[in-house]
């Protein structure tokens, strides 16, 4: 059960470098957050867990060189979305000397023999700032300041982050295509971050040496924990796009449901309502315009209908006024809306202009288009697709 977070994780891994590559680039530094972070939490739910000390004990100052790294990752993360290419800046290198430093320290302890490694992750969980030396020793620094100085460093690149961007925002330098992600982003690094945080401060605040930074406490439920390292791998299965790419029109899990739950108050609301039960010829004209969808034909009208049906085109006129309580042009512009919009959400503003997808959904001009728009959305295309495409 422990390592359940870590499998999903590593699905998501594999779906988020085979779908965005070669689009994005810089999936390659969130990939990295995600094993960096999942690791992370794996390590704190070990200290606290009372099995598992074999898989503690291959984790357990081995992963601390990389851990050092999960702050720049999230910078490097934002400073790629923004500027829309993958960055890879000479100051990386710079971020790499902690790494060193913590690798450097560490060599004695990486020489023991594993079983020595198992013994030590059984008293550390014993003892969160242990009194005694690290097997083996280190070289440039005490272990409870190596454990000290991974989350110090990371904090303080994960609050540079959010400073940049801040910074980046009152410039106007963020993209709307990808400020929507990047808001998701804030919101999930914010949501996964925050159990291990309040974990540090909960223990610290327990630990018995006074202003000592503690990673374990036998008050905080491992069950808990647990849970909380379930929080990435879940919300990214909330929102497919994250996992298939931006270019992708899945919608989320949670999008899903309002739209269920909208469709189940619309058959409840009309269930209330007294309306003829529909006809054949309805039946038709509702196939005929769906499948053949002669309303992107600028000089659609009901006489249309009437002629490739055989129906009496007031028999048609009925169908929509009497059964659907509105007009035959209403209903049309109402597909050309729903046909546009379906547009909108594949990018074909980028492509075209606003006229260009009005004549294409069947409306003759600009300021028709507009209108109908208006009518069905309460909005201008443009506010649509800042709403929600922005």
């Amino acid at each position: 059960m422990v390592l359940t977070s870590v499998f999903l994780n590593l699905i998501i891994c594999l779906l988020m470098m085979v779908n965005q590559w070669k689009q994005n680039k810089a999936v390659i530094y969130l990939v990295c957050l995600i094993l960096l972070t999942n690791t992370r939490q794996l390590i704190m739910l070990l200290i606290n867990e009372p099995l598992e000390d074999r898989v503690l004990a291959t984790l357990l100052v081995h992963f601390d060189p990389l851990a050092i790294m999960l702050g720049p990752m999230i910078l490097l993360y934002f400073k790629s979305m923004i500027q829309g290419r993958m960055v890879f800046e000479i100051w990386l290198y710079l971020y790499l000397i902690p790494v060193g430093l913590i690798f450097i320290n560490s060599i004695p302890y990486y020489a023991l023999d594993f079983e020595r490694k198992v013994q030590f992750a059984e008293l550390i969980k014993l003892h969160p700032i242990p009194d005694f030396e690290i097997p083996g020793g280190t070289w440039l620094f005490e272990y409870d300041i190596q454990m000290k100085i991974v989350p110090v460093h990371n904090w303080i690149y994960i609050s540079y982050s959010f400073i940049y961007l801040y910074q980046q925002k009152k410039k106007n330098a963020i993209r709307s295509k990808v400020s929507k992600i990047i808001t998701r982003s804030k919101w999930l690094i914010f949501l996964v971050l925050l159990p291990m945080l309040l974990q540090i401060i909960f223990a610290t605040i327990h630990a018995k040496d006074e202003f000592d930074l503690s990673f374990r406490d036998s008050t905080i439920s491992a069950n808990i924990m647990y849970l909380a390292t379930l929080v990435l791998p879940v919300t990214f299965f909330l929102y497919p796009s994250w996992l298939y790419g931006s270019n992708n029109n899945s919608t989320s899990l949670w999008e899903k449901f309002k739209e269920m739950w909208v469709s189940i108050s619309r058959i409840a609301s009309d269930e209330k309502s007294e309306k003829p039960e529909k006809s054949e010829d309805l039946d038709r004209i509702i196939k005929y315009l769906d499948t053949k969808k002669p309303y992107l034909q600028a000089n659609f009208s009901v006489h249309d209908v009437s002629r490739e049906l055989n129906i009496p085109h007031l028999r048609v006129s009925n169908s929509f006024n009497k059964q659907l309580n509105t007009t035959f042009p209403e209903y049309r512009n109402k597909l050309r809306i729903e046909y546009a919009v379906n547009l909108l959400k594949d990018n074909a503003h980028f492509q075209m202009s606003i006229e260009g997808i009005a004549i294409q959904s069947g409306f003759k001009n600009k300021t028709t288009f507009y209108s109908a728009f208006r009518a069905v959305h309460q909005m201008t295309p443009t506010d649509w697709i800042s709403k929600n495409l922005g």
